[in-house]
């Protein structure tokens, strides 16, 4: 053997290690981003890992690992193709869930669902997804069927703006693709039937109860949050005047209280002489104030008396009448006339 023959043997195990270092470092690489897969990984991730395997296999078709990372490519393809099934559900789901305006809307993403379905099956290994996605595209078979049938009786019942009949609608139809739109429909009309009536500014406790439990029955009628939402942020809105409502209430009512009070002293005075008149009735010192929420408060009236027949008579009477006041947070305020008597009672 000369010496060209021996370089040239040696060069050619310089470049066989040199290839087997550098598939084994690569081999090495793959290996810890199989091992690092998790099911957070999204499907372009993996996709650029199968890319790299079969660009190593490429490279190194000899490399004894390769058997390795071939089951490993199977594995990720696997992971891979029910990823895309994942989607494909959840696609359909949302359709199932979405708020359609119009029926135009509907079909075109029902057909677009079922596209991306079938393109899926003629691809797919996974058995199991392949007879549910079949599945999948029967129901939008069904649901796109059903489309046809539906939308003259959806447009009457839309227009017809009324609950019973959209009701009447959805009981047809309980599939509809249109049910969303319809729950909205309901909320609305319902909003709008419950403002035309609705006092958002009581000015007693028995006007905020009336308004707050009308808010409160329209609470189940509604079928959105964002309607429910509203009608709690009206509530409120109510409970937070209750206070300032009781004091006003209460303030107003003391007022009445003092002119029920002069009424029970000239009906007392009435009642003691019949034949007489009330000329006058009058009391001494200003208004009393509620203190809290319940007070109980006496006054003397002077009333001036004159003979019915001939006005020549004249009395003058002293009476004491009490009344009481009471105020609750829950149900308003109520004036009582608890007493009257007769102090003094003298002809002039």
């Amino acid at each position: 053997m000369n010496l060209k023959s021996i370089l040239f043997g040696l060069l050619a195990l310089l470049f066989l290690y040199s290839c087997n270092s550098e598939a084994k470092k690569s081999y090495e690489q793959l290996s810890s981003e199989v091992n690092a897969i998790s099911g957070e990984m999204s499907i372009s991730t993996l996709e650029e890992l199968v890319s790299k395997i079969d660009n190593h296999i490429g490279r190194f078709p000899d490399f004894e690992e390769n058997s390795l990372l071939e089951e490993s490519k199977k594995g990720i393809l696997s992971i891979i193709e029910n990823k895309v099934y994942e989607q494909l559900v959840d696609n359909v789901n949302q359709l199932q869930n979405a708020s359609f305006q119009d029926y135009e809307s509907a079909i075109q993403g029902y057909n677009s669902a079922k596209q991306s379905l079938t393109e899926y099956l003629n691809r797919a290994t996974n058995q199991e997804n392949i007879a549910n996605a079949q599945n999948l595209i029967n129901q939008i078979d069904n649901q796109l069927s059903s489309i046809s049938l539906e939308q003259n009786d959806f447009y009457s019942a839309v227009n017809s703006n009324s609950v019973y009949t959209i009701e009447e609608f959805l009981s047809n139809y309980p599939n509809s693709v249109m049910r969303n739109s319809l729950y909205g429909k309901i909320d609305e009309i319902y909003y709008s039937e419950f403002l035309n009536d609705f006092n958002s500014n009581p000015s007693t406790i028995n006007e905020l109860n009336n308004s707050s439990n009308k808010a409160k029955s329209y609470l189940s009628k509604f079928r959105s949050v964002e309607a429910k939402s509203k009608i709690n942020e009206l509530i409120v809105g109510l409970e937070s005047q209750r206070r300032s409502i009781l004091d006003s209430e209460l303030s107003d009512n003391l007022q009445v209280l003092m002119e029920r009070m002069e009424d029970a002293a000239k009906q007392r005075a009435e009642r003691a002489h019949s034949t007489y008149t009330v000329e006058m009735c009058s009391t001494r010192g200003s208004i009393p104030e509620v203190v809290g929420n319940s007070s109980t408060f006496e006054r003397v009236y002077q009333v001036n008396l004159k003979g019915a027949f001939f006005g020549i008579d004249k009395r003058e009477m002293m009476i004491a009448v009490s009344g009481r006041i009471r105020g609750d947070l829950q149900n308003g305020v109520t004036i009582t006339i608890t007493g009257s008597r007769v102090e003094s009672d003298q002809k002039l």
